[in-house]
């Protein structure tokens, strides 16, 4: 699914329990994890806005939640035909 995603490869390797928040970044970090958490892969999710200057983190928490959300996808799907339902 991540070659499908549209990341280039390099973006494919952000995970969240491998970013360091830099001082200023916590808060973002913070409400990254939040988001993650909370994520439902068949249920509405509300939306996250990253916003900040040029290097400041948006694209790798941006890459990290759609590799979370790409990982709760394929373990949700596993589950699922584990348990002999139809897919997600």
């Amino acid at each position: 699914m991540r070659a499908l995603s549209g990341m280039l490869t390099k973006q494919r390797g952000f995970f969240i329990q491998n970013l360091v928040p830099r001082e200023g970044q916590k808060e973002a970090f913070s409400a990254t994890m939040a988001f993650i958490s909370q994520f439902s892969v068949n249920c509405k999710t509300s939306g996250l806005l990253l916003s900040g200057g040029a290097g400041s983190g948006k694209t790798m928490l941006a890459a990290a939640i759609s590799n979370a959300v790409i990982d709760a996808a394929v373990i949700k799907e596993a589950d699922a035909v584990e348990a002999g339902e139809c897919g997600m």
